[in-house]
Formats: C-alpha cells, sequence, structure tokens
C-alpha cells in the first residue's frame, strides 16, 4: 500500500506542475506596452542648435623656464582671467 500511496502522490504532484504550466501558456496574452524607443521627430534644415553651456579650457605657455597658464573660452574663442603661474 505505500507503493500505491507513492504513485498517487508522484502521479498527483505532476498533474498539479502540468497543470500549472499549461494555464500560463493557455491565458497569456498580448502584450500591449509600447516600443521602448523614442519616435523620431522631424526637424526643419533651418534650425540651428548650440550647446548649452560654454567649451572652457586652460592654454599653457612656458617663458624663460616657468610654465603659465591661462583660461580660455572655445566657444566664443576668447581669454579668461590672467596668466597665472603653475
Amino acid at each position: 500500500m505505500k507503493k500505491t500511496g507513492k504513485k498517487l502522490l508522484a502521479a498527483i504532484v505532476v498533474s498539479l506542475n502540468l497543470a500549472a504550466l499549461g494555464s500560463e501558456v493557455v491565458y497569456a496574452e498580448p502584450s500591449t506596452q509600447q516600443p521602448a524607443v523614442p519616435p523620431v521627430l522631424e526637424t526643419s534644415d533651418t534650425q540651428s542648435y548650440s550647446p548649452l553651456s560654454d567649451i572652457i579650457g586652460w592654454r599653457y605657455k612656458s617663458v624663460d623656464g616657468h610654465v603659465y597658464r591661462r583660461q580660455y573660452n572655445y566657444s566664443k574663442e576668447k581669454w579668461i582671467g590672467e596668466w597665472e603661474a603653475c
């Protein structure tokens, strides 16, 4: 009787697993989510874009073995501040 009880229990477990897996497939619904890629917006050729902030960097020079630096605004092509020793 122990063997038949184990077989019955195993059959019940297997059938429950198959039922659980089968219900997922049967009741699956198609996805209605939007695509992850945003739509491409049309732009006219007459529009121009500029950076939000200026591009600023250091310029260096050497005079008599001493190195100096000065900030330079590459966006406006203008110097910022004075030369300072490094």
